[in-house]
Protein backbone atom coordinates (compact mmCIF):
# COMPACT_ATOMS: atom_id res chain seq x y z
CA UNK A 1 0.00 0.00 0.00
CA UNK A 2 2.99 2.32 0.42
CA UNK A 3 3.68 1.77 -3.27
CA UNK A 4 0.04 2.52 -4.20
CA UNK A 5 0.13 5.72 -2.17
CA UNK A 6 3.51 6.89 -3.47
CA UNK A 7 2.57 6.35 -7.10
CA UNK A 8 -0.87 8.00 -6.73
CA UNK A 9 -2.67 5.08 -8.38
CA UNK A 10 -6.00 5.54 -6.62
CA UNK A 11 -8.41 7.63 -8.69
CA UNK A 12 -11.84 7.43 -10.26
CA UNK A 13 -12.07 4.10 -12.05
CA UNK A 14 -9.18 2.67 -10.02
CA UNK A 15 -10.39 2.69 -6.41
CA UNK A 16 -8.95 1.32 -3.19
CA UNK A 17 -11.56 -1.49 -2.99
CA UNK A 18 -10.76 -2.54 -6.55
CA UNK A 19 -7.03 -2.61 -5.82
CA UNK A 20 -7.68 -4.49 -2.57
CA UNK A 21 -9.33 -7.29 -4.53
CA UNK A 22 -6.08 -7.68 -6.46
CA UNK A 23 -3.65 -7.29 -3.55
CA UNK A 24 -5.24 -9.01 -0.55
CA UNK A 25 -5.15 -12.60 -1.99
CA UNK A 26 -1.39 -12.25 -2.54
CA UNK A 27 0.75 -13.40 0.39
CA UNK A 28 4.06 -12.94 -1.39
CA UNK A 29 4.70 -11.09 -4.64
CA UNK A 30 7.30 -12.65 -6.92
CA UNK A 31 8.76 -10.91 -9.97
CA UNK A 32 6.33 -12.67 -12.33
CA UNK A 33 3.38 -11.94 -10.03
CA UNK A 34 4.47 -8.31 -9.82
CA UNK A 35 4.60 -7.98 -13.62
CA UNK A 36 1.15 -9.56 -13.98
CA UNK A 37 -0.22 -7.28 -11.26
CA UNK A 38 1.02 -4.16 -13.05
CA UNK A 39 -0.69 -5.29 -16.25
CA UNK A 40 -3.97 -5.79 -14.34
CA UNK A 41 -3.69 -2.36 -12.71
CA UNK A 42 -2.97 -0.74 -16.09
CA UNK A 43 -5.99 -2.48 -17.63
CA UNK A 44 -8.17 -1.33 -14.74
CA UNK A 45 -6.90 2.23 -14.77
CA UNK A 46 -7.01 2.77 -18.53
CA UNK A 47 -10.25 1.24 -19.73
CA UNK A 48 -11.25 1.41 -23.37
CA UNK A 49 -9.16 1.01 -26.48
CA UNK A 50 -5.46 0.33 -26.51
CA UNK A 51 -3.23 -2.71 -26.32
CA UNK A 52 -2.19 -4.05 -22.89
CA UNK A 53 1.41 -3.08 -23.62
CA UNK A 54 0.39 0.51 -24.40
CA UNK A 55 -1.59 0.72 -21.17
CA UNK A 56 1.32 -0.68 -19.17
CA UNK A 57 3.72 1.84 -20.73
CA UNK A 58 1.32 4.65 -19.82
CA UNK A 59 1.10 3.39 -16.23
CA UNK A 60 4.88 3.14 -15.92
CA UNK A 61 5.66 6.56 -17.40
CA UNK A 62 2.81 8.62 -15.95
CA UNK A 63 2.54 7.10 -12.48
CA UNK A 64 5.16 4.61 -11.38
CA UNK A 65 8.39 6.09 -12.73
CA UNK A 66 7.20 9.66 -12.21
CA UNK A 67 6.00 9.27 -8.62
CA UNK A 68 7.73 6.29 -7.04
CA UNK A 69 10.78 6.68 -4.86
CA UNK A 70 13.77 6.37 -7.14
CA UNK A 71 16.73 4.09 -6.58
CA UNK A 72 19.57 5.65 -4.64
CA UNK A 73 22.14 6.17 -7.38
CA UNK A 74 25.12 6.07 -5.02
CA UNK A 75 24.10 2.57 -3.95
CA UNK A 76 23.68 1.42 -7.54
CA UNK A 77 27.02 2.94 -8.54
CA UNK A 78 28.72 0.74 -5.95
CA UNK A 79 27.41 -2.32 -7.81
CA UNK A 80 28.76 -0.90 -11.08
CA UNK A 81 32.28 -0.69 -9.68
CA UNK A 82 32.47 -4.24 -8.34
CA UNK A 83 35.32 -6.37 -9.64
CA UNK A 84 33.09 -8.59 -11.80
CA UNK A 85 31.28 -5.74 -13.56
CA UNK A 86 34.55 -3.92 -14.11
CA UNK A 87 35.98 -7.19 -15.39
CA UNK A 88 33.39 -7.14 -18.18
CA UNK A 89 34.47 -3.60 -19.08
CA UNK A 90 38.10 -4.70 -19.11
CA UNK A 91 37.22 -7.58 -21.45
CA UNK A 92 35.38 -5.29 -23.88
CA UNK A 93 37.27 -2.08 -23.15
CA UNK A 94 38.52 -1.49 -26.71
CA UNK A 95 35.08 -2.06 -28.23
CA UNK A 96 33.20 0.07 -25.71
CA UNK A 97 35.79 2.85 -26.01
CA UNK A 98 35.51 2.84 -29.82
CA UNK A 99 31.72 3.08 -29.62
CA UNK A 100 32.02 5.99 -27.21
CA UNK A 101 34.43 7.77 -29.56
CA UNK A 102 32.08 7.29 -32.53
CA UNK A 103 29.25 8.99 -30.64
CA UNK A 104 31.20 11.71 -28.86
CA UNK A 105 33.40 14.68 -29.64
CA UNK A 106 36.40 16.42 -28.16
CA UNK A 107 35.47 19.45 -26.07
CA UNK A 108 38.14 21.34 -24.18
CA UNK A 109 40.46 18.37 -24.43
CA UNK A 110 37.85 15.96 -23.02
CA UNK A 111 35.93 13.40 -25.08
CA UNK A 112 32.23 13.75 -24.21
CA UNK A 113 28.86 12.55 -25.49
CA UNK A 114 25.89 14.91 -25.90
CA UNK A 115 22.30 13.93 -25.17
CA UNK A 116 21.49 13.93 -28.90
CA UNK A 117 24.35 11.50 -29.61
CA UNK A 118 23.24 9.32 -26.68
CA UNK A 119 19.77 9.21 -28.24
CA UNK A 120 21.25 8.37 -31.63
CA UNK A 121 23.23 5.48 -30.20
CA UNK A 122 20.11 4.01 -28.55
CA UNK A 123 18.24 4.45 -31.83
CA UNK A 124 21.00 2.73 -33.81
CA UNK A 125 21.00 -0.36 -31.56
CA UNK A 126 17.17 -0.60 -31.63
CA UNK A 127 16.92 -0.94 -27.86
CA UNK A 128 13.57 0.72 -27.18
CA UNK A 129 10.35 -1.29 -26.86
CA UNK A 130 7.05 -1.11 -24.96
CA UNK A 131 8.79 -1.75 -21.62
CA UNK A 132 12.08 0.09 -22.24
CA UNK A 133 10.87 3.45 -23.50
CA UNK A 134 12.68 6.64 -24.46
CA UNK A 135 11.33 8.17 -21.24
CA UNK A 136 13.15 5.55 -19.17
CA UNK A 137 16.41 6.07 -21.06
CA UNK A 138 16.07 9.85 -20.68
CA UNK A 139 15.75 9.36 -16.91
CA UNK A 140 18.86 7.19 -16.88
CA UNK A 141 20.81 9.93 -18.70
CA UNK A 142 19.67 12.50 -16.11
CA UNK A 143 20.36 10.31 -13.08
CA UNK A 144 23.88 9.41 -14.24
CA UNK A 145 24.93 13.06 -14.49
CA UNK A 146 27.46 14.25 -11.92
CA UNK A 147 25.61 16.86 -9.79
CA UNK A 148 28.87 18.80 -9.36
CA UNK A 149 29.51 18.99 -13.11
CA UNK A 150 27.66 21.83 -14.90
CA UNK A 151 28.08 20.06 -18.25
CA UNK A 152 25.14 17.98 -19.52
CA UNK A 153 27.42 15.72 -21.56
CA UNK A 154 28.66 12.25 -20.63
CA UNK A 155 32.34 11.56 -20.18
CA UNK A 156 33.52 7.97 -20.54
CA UNK A 157 32.96 6.71 -17.00
CA UNK A 158 29.43 8.19 -17.03
CA UNK A 159 28.81 6.53 -20.40
CA UNK A 160 29.86 3.20 -18.88
CA UNK A 161 27.48 3.78 -15.96
CA UNK A 162 24.69 4.42 -18.49
CA UNK A 163 25.50 1.18 -20.31
CA UNK A 164 25.33 -0.83 -17.08
CA UNK A 165 22.08 0.85 -16.04
CA UNK A 166 20.47 0.26 -19.45
CA UNK A 167 21.59 -3.38 -19.26
CA UNK A 168 19.96 -3.73 -15.84
CA UNK A 169 16.71 -2.22 -17.15
CA UNK A 170 16.72 -4.36 -20.30
CA UNK A 171 17.11 -7.56 -18.26
CA UNK A 172 15.47 -6.86 -14.89
CA UNK A 173 15.91 -10.37 -13.45
CA UNK A 174 16.91 -9.75 -9.81
CA UNK A 175 18.54 -13.18 -9.42
CA UNK A 176 20.82 -12.82 -12.42
CA UNK A 177 24.11 -11.18 -11.40
CA UNK A 178 24.60 -7.68 -12.77
CA UNK A 179 27.86 -8.54 -14.53
CA UNK A 180 26.10 -11.30 -16.49
CA UNK A 181 23.32 -8.91 -17.54
CA UNK A 182 25.93 -6.38 -18.69
CA UNK A 183 27.85 -9.02 -20.66
CA UNK A 184 24.62 -10.21 -22.30
CA UNK A 185 23.70 -6.62 -23.19
CA UNK A 186 27.06 -5.95 -24.79
CA UNK A 187 27.05 -9.19 -26.79
CA UNK A 188 23.37 -9.15 -27.77
CA UNK A 189 22.52 -5.46 -28.15
CA UNK A 190 25.40 -3.01 -28.19
CA UNK A 191 27.95 -4.89 -30.27
CA UNK A 192 26.04 -6.68 -33.10
CA UNK A 193 24.56 -3.59 -34.84
CA UNK A 194 28.06 -2.33 -35.55
CA UNK A 195 29.57 -5.72 -36.40
CA UNK A 196 32.10 -5.18 -33.66
CA UNK A 197 34.72 -7.71 -32.73
CA UNK A 198 36.54 -7.83 -29.42
CA UNK A 199 39.68 -5.78 -29.85
CA UNK A 200 38.43 -3.80 -32.84
CA UNK A 201 35.55 -1.98 -34.42
CA UNK A 202 33.91 -2.19 -37.81
CA UNK A 203 30.95 0.18 -38.26
CA UNK A 204 28.01 -1.24 -40.18
CA UNK A 205 27.59 -0.30 -43.85
CA UNK A 206 24.34 1.47 -42.95
CA UNK A 207 26.18 3.78 -40.56
CA UNK A 208 29.05 4.34 -42.99
CA UNK A 209 26.61 5.46 -45.73
CA UNK A 210 24.88 7.87 -43.38
CA UNK A 211 28.17 9.68 -42.72
CA UNK A 212 29.22 9.95 -46.38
Amino acid sequence: WHFVRDTKLIAKGCTRPQLSEMLIPLDDITLSTWAALLVKIATLKYKGTGLPGQKLTKLLTQHILHNSKQMEMDSFRKSIYTDKVQGVLAEYNTVVTNIFKQYSELKGGIQSMTKSMYDRLLHDIHITDQACTNYIFDEIFKQIQDPDDPSEDLIFHEFWECIVTVAAVKRPEPYLPLYQRVKHFLESWLIPPFKLLKGGTEPSKRRQKRHK
